[in-house]
C-alpha cells in the first residue's frame, strides 16, 4: 500500500488496518536504518557515551574531584575510541549531542 498518497479517512476498516501495518513497518525500517554509516547499536552506544561526557554527568554535579573527573573522561574516551574502531571511522562528539 502506498501510504504516502492515501487519505486515511476515506479507507475502509480493513484498508485502515493495512495502512497502519504499512506505517509501522516504514517507521521500523526508518529507525533501524544505518545513520551516517553507523548501525543502530553503535549509534545507541555513542549516544550513551555522549551523555556520560556532559559536564554534569562527567563531574557528578561537582561532587567529585578534578582528578576523578579526568579519570572518568579518559575511560569514556577509551571506550569511544574502541567504538570508532568498530565503526571504521572517526566519530565526533558533535554527531551525538547530549
Amino acid at each position: 500500500m502506498d501510504i504516502m498518497n492515501v487519505d486515511y479517512n476515506s479507507l475502509s476498516k480493513d484498508d485502515k488496518v493495512l495502512f497502519i501495518k504499512a506505517e509501522i513497518a516504514r517507521q521500523r525500517a526508518k529507525r533501524n536504518a544505518p545513520r551516517n554509516g553507523l548501525s543502530v547499536e553503535l549509534i545507541d552506544k555513542f549516544n550513551a557515551l555522549s551523555c556520560r561526557l556532559s559536564p554534569e554527568n562527567l563531574h557528578c554535579d561537582g561532587e567529585i574531584s578534578q582528578a576523578e573527573a579526568k579519570r572518568r573522561y579518559n575511560q569514556i574516551m577509551k571506550e569511544w575510541k574502541a567504538l570508532e574502531v568498530l565503526a571504521g571511522r572517526k566519530v565526533t562528539e558533535d554527531e551525538f549531542p547530549y
